[in-house]
């Protein structure tokens, strides 16, 4: 199961990855994901939790990438996490000025498709805490559009 399912675990994985900010990363960080899940499968009660459990490993990998002595490496800009979305560079300015968890649900939920319930599974947090974040998220961005918007795009 987990063998036949290689590519597109590492597919799914690679796009959580980025989407939190893994940048150049994200590729290294989803394969260790990978190894690490098939050396401890046999921990895995449920067969059914594969892919949540999975991106949970991943989602620690990302964390560890961001506190370790190359962390430079990891990408802050939130460049990598919505590069082929279609946004105007006022917008995404204000999507990179957003808190790095805000970044992250906004990059999960509403750029590359994730739901809000398998974010709050990957992140550890609640539904309500994704929906508290993304509602603050949506805030923030509304008002520093305004404000640009408001003082000419300047």
């Amino acid at each position: 199961m987990f063998d036949a399912r290689y590519a597109e675990l590492f597919a799914d994985l690679r796009r959580v990855c980025l989407g939190l900010g893994a940048g150049s990363n994200a590729e290294d960080i989803a394969q260790e994901a990978l190894i690490q899940g098939r050396a401890k499968l046999g921990d895995l009660r449920d067969d059914t939790k594969l892919v949540p459990w999975l991106r949970r490993i991943a989602v620690r990998g990302v964390g560890r990438a961001r506190t370790a002595p190359h962390a430079q490496l990891i990408d802050r800009s939130g460049a990598s996490e919505w590069a082929l979305v279609d946004l105007a560079a006022d917008e995404r300015e204000a999507v990179k000025r957003l808190p790095t968890r805000q970044r992250q649900m906004v990059s999960l939920v509403y750029f590359l498709g994730y739901g809000q319930d398998d974010v709050a599974d990957m992140l550890e947090v609640s539904r309500g805490h994704v929906a508290r974040t993304l509602w603050d998220a949506r805030v923030s961005l509304a008002t520093t559009l305004a404000d640009y918007r408001k003082d000419g795009g300047s």
